[in-house]
């Protein structure tokens, strides 16, 4: 039997009297699914372990990261998994950002695809969008920046803004245009002659592999401590040093050479000329070891003549002296 009031008349009172309706929350999970009562520690675990306020300074995308990659530790079942992350997401908002989630229509969101949409929607929005790509296209290497550093900070600009909708060729050709006629010599150098020739997939790799390498060289301890199986002796060390710095210096000049004298198509690959000059300098090297181990073999023959003279005045003298005790020069 249904509500005796149900087909009454609604007066003024009953318009103005509050209605729970209101007080929906804007997430609503969908029917039938499984739940089990939230810990408090994990909520404390949210909370604390990520908080997004609204603020323009946020990254909203990095919140997100940190959201799921809290969330995700806890509740490793496929199956609940999106359930828990609509259940928990509420406990990372703050201030502006609690608002917004609390001005949404009442049941509005019940998939975390939902939620995620309005969110980046709310706090990542096109102009947005635009600044960030508009970093990366205006990217540029500053100065005395290494490789490794320039090309963490250009990954950064683009994972601040996933949906750039920029192609991986277009991402390559950016960064290696925007850095340094001595970065673009070595990312050429280290693609086998020019970078340009590569697939866009090869290209990003190559470019990974130089940076990581450069970090790599450049955290290497350079002398090891004496008495350990890789010391190497600090004047043979300083020696080495000293000729990658010339070859450094020659690569860079030459460089700069082609370009401030017009340079279009040298009569051979620079590289080859590159390597020419290297092995050259590498020779010029051993010749001079070779000229100091000829010098140092006549020195000992020398010594050894003057040695071999001093012991036979001695025997002489040794032998008058013998025959005529009396006589003594």
């Amino acid at each position: 039997m249904g509500d005796k009031n149900s087909n009454r008349p609604r007066t003024l009172g009953d318009y103005s009297r509050p209605s729970h309706e209101g007080y929906r929350n804007a997430i609503e999970l969908p029917e039938g699914a499984k739940v089990s009562p939230l810990r408090s520690d994990t909520i404390r675990l949210v909370q604390n372990g990520c908080a997004f306020h609204g603020l323009m300074s946020e990254d909203p995308i990095q919140h997100l990261k940190d959201f799921l990659r809290i969330v995700d530790s806890i509740d490793l079942n496929g199956a609940t998994r999106n359930t828990t992350r609509l259940r928990l997401f509420c406990f990372s908002l703050r201030d502006q950002a609690i608002n917004w989630l609390d001005r949404l229509p009442a049941g509005s969101i019940s998939t975390w695809d939902d939620l995620t949409t309005r969110f980046l929607a709310q706090f990542f929005p096109p102009k947005r969008t635009a600044k960030l790509q508009n970093d990366i296209l205006m990217f540029q290497q500053h100065q005395d920046e290494s490789l490794y550093d320039a090309w963490n900070r250009f990954k950064d600009l683009l994972r601040k803004v996933p949906h750039h909708g920029l192609d991986l060729w277009l991402q390559v050709q950016i960064f290696y245009d925007h850095v340094d006629y001595t970065t673009q010599m070595a990312i050429d150098y280290a693609a086998g002659g020019r970078l340009r020739k590569l697939r866009p997939e090869e290209a990003w790799e190559t470019i990974k592999d130089l940076a990581q390498y450069e970090e790599e060289e450049w955290n290497e301890p350079i002398f090891s401590e004496k008495g350990s199986p890789d010391y190497i002796d600090a004047n043979l060390e300083q020696e080495l040093e000293s000729m990658e710095r010339r070859v450094e210096s020659l690569m860079r000049s030459e460089v700069l050479l082609y370009y401030e004298g017009g340079f279009t198509s040298p009569k051979r690959p620079y590289q080859e000329e590159f390597e020419g000059k290297i092995l050259k300098l590498i020779n010029d090297q051993e010749d001079q070891i070779k000229e100091l181990e000829e010098d140092m073999r006549k020195t000992k023959d020398t010594f050894m003549c003057l040695v071999d003279s001093l012991i036979a005045t001695l025997k002489a003298k040794i032998e008058a002296q013998r025959v005529h005790p009396t006589k003594i020069e």
